[in-house]
């Protein structure tokens, strides 16, 4: 859902109560306002995802919390407050979105009043020699031009525990930012504010929202026509094979290309069960047009 700002009322349809959303939270501790920049460098939506966990967090620390992506701030980083970077690589290329900053970051001048800042990367060791090059990258470069690095780099693996890697950094990254800008950062714990977004329904409004998919944050998206969907694993003559691997052939449009190195990321349809559970706590039907 996107639209539904703190405070107001996202409308999505006829006859549905008002639904409390539990992502949109103000400070759990009272608010010292100190600035606080979340960054962060991604393609698939992992990294932002993080770094917008960890701009929750901080806002219910009291932080004065801005989300951007690294290319946003290629032109300077701010003066005061800290810095906190979630980014990903790609082939040990940054994200479309961290191009700009990572080749400025080798010729950018001091930054000022030591920033403090943290970086946790995301990668996979499957590649394995530009295994996290990016994030360390940035890490290695912020403090060549004089930040203040608050806590070791953190790694997420995908082929492992990401979620557990970055719960244990995140974890450790509060009390020695605090102990860096010389807080004490409490810990909000089951004191988090309550959501304060709510979801109202608006009648006639799926007669005004055209057919066909809905756009995505990840950026460019495409319908792209299944060719081929063969399954390459022979399934043992007592029962189903253990793991699918499929050989999936796409049809792609005039102007678009695909290489050996590219990734490809495809938004999955949602389980039925998952679906009707999340229509029951909204209070909808689901033929309602969701924005």
């Amino acid at each position: 859902m996107a639209g539904a700002s703190s405070g107001q009322a996202a409308s999505l349809g006829p006859d549905a109560q008002p639904a409390v959303l539990p992502d949109d939270r103000g400070p759990a501790v009272p608010a010292h306002g100190l600035p606080l920049l979340v960054l962060h460098g991604s393609n698939l939506g992992t990294a932002e995802d993080l770094a917008r966990q960890l701009a929750r967090d901080g806002t219910a620390r009291g932080f004065d919390v801005r989300v951007a992506a690294l290319d946003e701030v290629v032109d300077g980083l701010p003066g005061a407050g800290a810095v906190l970077v979630v980014c990903a690589s790609y082939n040990g290329a940054p994200p479309d979105n961290a191009q700009q900053f990572c080749a400025a970051l080798p010729h950018a001048s001091a930054l000022a009043t030591a920033l403090p800042f943290a970086v946790f990367g995301c990668g996979n060791r499957d590649w394995a020699t530009t295994y996290q090059a990016v994030p360390r990258l940035l890490d290695e470069g912020l403090a060549r031009r004089g930040g203040q690095r608050v806590l070791a780099r953190g790694e997420g693996d995908a082929r492992a525990d990401m979620a557990g890697a970055f719960q244990a950094w995140s974890q450790a990254l509060w009390p020695a930012l605090g102990q860096a800008l010389g807080l004490t950062l409490a810990d909000p714990g089951d004191a988090q504010a309550p959501p304060c977004v709510r979801v109202q329904v608006l009648p006639g409004l799926a007669s005004t929202v055209p057919p066909g998919p809905l756009p995505s944050r990840l950026g460019a998206t495409l319908a792209l026509t299944v060719l081929r969907n063969d399954e390459l694993q022979q399934a043992p003559p007592d029962g189903p094979a253990e793991r699918s691997t499929r050989h999936l052939v796409l049809g792609l449009p005039a102007g678009v290309a695909y290489a050996a190195g590219d990734h490809l990321g495809i938004q999955p349809v949602n389980p039925p069960a998952l679906v009707a559970r999340a229509l029951q706590r909204l209070g909808l039907g689901g033929d309602e047009q969701v924005m």
